[in-house]
């Protein structure tokens, strides 16, 4: 798994999470 693909994925995880709580 490259690097900057997992820190892309990781910021829409915290984009989807920020999302649904706000």
């Amino acid at each position: 798994v490259n690097f900057t693909e997992s820190k892309v994925s990781f910021l829409h995880f915290l984009t989807s999470v920020c999302a649904i709580v706000g």
